[in-house]
């Protein structure tokens, strides 16, 4: 008997609301045949619906309490500094670690987060995060020369920089050709027993260019894409399609930091030093060759665009006068007294500010268009448990992002000078992440034809283990997806106590030069994940 295989495909933002229109239409031939034929139905994304939060709960089974990534990125303890965060804030162990210490081969195309590479036991190249060619990217290393000799110049991300609809969407169809290209030749070149690439084109084009004849044009793309990819698997390969988060149209902002100033939760400095936004007067110091240097010679090595703009961010701010703000990292945090410098609320109203918060938010309404601005906000315990759910945001706060009109859809975005809390354009975007993606299982006579429900981001690590008979780690959140299998080939799952603390990765917070996260920093900014 032959070990199985299994072809895991990440479509980043993939949304049933939008494929299945398209599926009943017949313009996704592929796709359509493999529903059909296989396990199919929408799963539950990460609160927040994250692509930094939500791909690091795909590759380890567990909530961030446990992995520790809130964002792309993260807070420094008992400051308010952030960082870029990267592949080593992951705390624990990925899926594809755990298959290789089991003996089987993994390898690993494109997915968010694994910048800087880490060995595993097959082949690994780097996608999203990665500053460009000139830093390593690929393990093993020699793989890197191989890749960069079939493909120049060599594209790390499908929105790299890009802003205009027609240069997103020109980029996007070339990254994707790129990306395909690749997945082919590592596909029938090199050993492996499960393979997992993730194609990020759809969620960048639908930030930019939500619907409409580019959107189905891309979604036929990647149809055609996985046609050209089934060809060449072996026989009897399982297949595993989803993605990380949906997506919707949006029309609106909340400014949530300007609430937080009309409700009096925080104050400006009277006399701002900066007297400009943080992103122009960064954009304004790399312009100018004395203050470059002045950068270099008077701030840290290690600060990049993100440490300066947050150090800006903190300069803006009257602590002494502010209770509650924004963080970059994706969620209110309380000014506590004792674990922020200069906090001002005590332990003691601690739980009560977060209740007060939690109702006003709640009940916010947008009166120029009558209609709730929020969806919902959690306590951080309510969301998280593990080791590093202390190092969350106190309160997380969901906008209005799963309605199907894009005019009651909302950005959650912290900047500090807007000069109303709700704007009703979420130029450049028309598109924002939504809470439920996909999930497609096939192979035939493996994958019972159903349509599942209950499906979270945190199971598919479990499954994949299980899928591929490989022990499963106690402390997966994940739960196994037996019901997607026939019934005499479901798995027999087997669990072990892997010891927590022995799988936690060394957290450098100097993890990268400043220099090469630069262009890192500029496409995330771009794509509106850092404020």
């Amino acid at each position: 008997m032959t070990n199985p295989k299994l072809l895991v495909i990440g479509l980043d933002g993939a949304d049933w609301r939008v494929l299945q229109p398209a599926i009943d239409a017949g313009h996704l031939p592929v796709l359509a045949q493999l529903q059909r034929e296989g396990s199919y139905g929408r799963l539950n994304s990460t609160i927040r619906p994250e692509s930094s939060v939500a791909w690091s709960t795909f590759a380890t089974g567990v909530n961030p309490g446990k992995h520790g990534v809130y964002g792309f990125v993260r807070h420094e303890p008992q400051s308010y500094n952030f960082s870029l965060a990267n592949s080593k804030h992951i705390a624990l162990k990925r899926f594809w670690d755990y298959l290789g210490e089991a003996g089987q081969k993994t390898g690993l195309l494109n997915i968010p987060f694994t910048y800087p590479p880490q060995k595993v036991n097959g082949f690994l190249i780097g996608g999203m995060l990665t500053p460009g060619a000139h830093v390593p990217f690929t393990f093993p290393s020699e793989l890197q020369e191989k890749v960069l000799g079939r493909i120049r110049p060599f594209m790390f991300d499908a929105g790299d920089g890009e802003q205009t609809r027609e240069a997103v969407v020109s980029r996007v169809f070339a990254y994707t050709k790129q990306q395909l290209e690749l997945a082919l030749w590592l596909l029938q070149e090199e050993a492996w027993d499960c393979f997992t690439v993730v194609f990020t084109g759809l969620d960048r084009l639908q930030h930019f260019a939500w619907g409409g004849e580019d959107h189905l044009a891309h979604l036929q793309q990647l149809d055609k894409a996985i046609e050209q990819i089934l060809a060449v698997l072996p026989a009897d390969t399982m297949l595993f399609i989803l993605s990380d988060h949906g997506f919707g149209g949006v029309a609106n902002r909340f400014y949530i930091n300007r609430w937080l100033q009309d409700e009096g939760y925080l104050t400006l400095r009277a006399s701002n030093p900066l007297q400009v936004s943080a992103g122009n007067w960064l954009s304004w110091l790399r312009r100018v060759p004395l203050l470059v240097n002045l950068k270099q010679r008077f701030l840290p090595a290690a600060w990049g665009p993100t440490q300066l703009k947050t150090a800006a961010f903190g300069q803006a701010i009257d602590w002494p006068q502010t209770k509650v703000y924004y963080a970059p990292d994706g969620g209110l945090r309380i000014n506590l007294r004792g674990r922020e410098p200069d906090g001002i609320v005590a332990q003691a109203e601690y739980d009560a500010l977060r209740a007060e918060l939690v109702n006003k938010l709640s009940q916010l309404r947008d009166s120029g268009l009558d209609q709730c601005s929020v969806a919902a906000v959690y306590l951080k315990e309510q969301l998280y448990n593990g080791p590093f759910a202390h190092l969350a945001p106190d309160l997380i706060v969901e906008p209005q992002r799963n309605n199907v009109a894009s005019e009651q859809n909302y950005i959650l975005d912290g900047k500090l000078d807007a000069e109303t809390a709700v704007s009703h354009t979420a130029h450049p975007y028309n598109g924002n992440h939504a809470s439920q993606g996909i999930f497609l299982a096939w192979a035939p006579e493996t994958i019972a034809p159903k349509r599942v429900a209950d499906i979270d981001l945190q199971d598919i690590a479990p499954t994949i283990l299980a899928a591929l008979h490989s022990p499963i780690p106690a402390h997966m959140d994940g739960r196994v997806l037996n019901e997607i299998f026939v019934s005499q080939k479901s798995p027999t799952p087997s669990y072990f106590d892997d010891s927590f603390y022995e799988t936690i990765a060394h957290m450098d917070a100097d993890a990268r030069a400043a220099d090469d996260m630069t262009k890192v920093e500029e496409r995330l900014r771009k794509l509106g994940y850092l404020d």
